[in-house]
């Protein structure tokens, strides 16, 4: 096999190419085999490269139904984002059937599966707060100070409220909160489940 597959992490890695005992990974975006090899072998400033070898594979794992991450575990943990389910699904039969992994369906930890709408809930309250304290200053006649290191967000933060009023901001901010409070609930009822190959 020799392979190229498209990825889509953030910061980090935009090409893989799966070889028989090897995947390649690039923080570069190549279309071919040969000009990734080729680009692989020569050195280059923020060129950034990694090797995982299939042998050292011990645990693969991904959303059972949606997302394109798959985490590979091969003495370190390693998270690739695919571009398509089809990129992944190859991948990971490929090197389920070279390890000869097992796959199984397990549940999210709850905890997991409601951290995200937990961090959500939380920024919420704290920017409600910091919006509607400007409102209040800005509706008695005041003016925000909005200097220092961070004036940007507070100049924004002075603005919504000059804009929302503090009858608007706590409006919003309920909103808010109660979808975030809504995605809680789901996930403490429903989590996900992951795809685990041991």
């Amino acid at each position: 096999m020799n392979l190229i597959f498209p990825l889509e992490n953030d910061k980090s890695w935009r090409t893989a190419l799966v070889q028989d005992q090897q995947i390649l990974l690039i923080n570069k975006r190549y279309d071919t085999a040969e000009d990734f090899l080729k680009s692989y072998e020569e050195k280059g400033l923020f060129k950034q490269k990694a090797v995982i070898e299939i042998p050292a594979i011990t645990t693969m794992e991904h959303p059972e139904k949606t997302g394109l991450q798959l985490t590979i575990t091969a003495g370190k943990k390693q998270m690739l984002q695919f571009a398509s389910q089809s990129d992944m699904d190859t991948v990971s039969a490929y090197i389920a059937k070279a390890r000869n992994l097992k796959d199984s369906v397990m549940a999210v930890s709850k905890f997991k599966a409601i951290s995200p709408s937990l961090f959500g809930l939380v920024l919420t309250a704290l920017f409600t707060f910091i919006i509607y304290e400007d409102a209040l200053i800005i509706e008695s006649g005041g003016e925000v100070n909005t200097s220092g290191r961070r004036s940007l967000y507070r100049q924004l933060f002075a603005w919504l409220g000059g804009q929302l009023g503090s009858t608007g901001t706590l409006v919003a901010g309920t909103l808010a909160a109660s979808a975030c409070i809504y995605f809680i609930v789901k996930g403490l009822k429903n989590p996900p489940n992951k795809v685990v190959y041991r």
